[in-house]
């Protein structure tokens, strides 16, 4: 069973090189599992002494982790003394 939660919290600001944590899909299952011996785990009252549940829970969570690398796109700027050439899209 998937649920969805969601929170607006505003604007986020961040530093270069600074993390950011994001948390998101959170998937919780149940299971229940019954084994019995044939037959005898189906008779009414007596039977329960032929059967075993087992119960599990799991819990599954997705985290995203963001460290922004901001690059000055000033044409001719060196960042971290490696250049790189960025091309600006035209409409024609």
């Amino acid at each position: 069973m998937l649920s969805e939660q969601s929170l607006n919290s505003g604007l986020i600001r961040l530093k270069d090189s600074q993390t950011l944590i994001l948390t998101g899909i959170i998937q919780d299952s149940d299971r229940i599992s019954v084994s019995k011996v044939p037959i005898l785990g189906d008779i009414p009252i007596i039977g329960a002494f032929f059967r075993s549940t087992e119960r599990t829970n799991q819990r599954q969570e997705v985290i995203v982790i963001l460290m922004p690398q901001i690059i000055d796109d000033i044409e001719g700027s060196n960042w971290q003394g490696k250049k790189y050439q960025l091309r600006r899209l035209t409409k024609s």
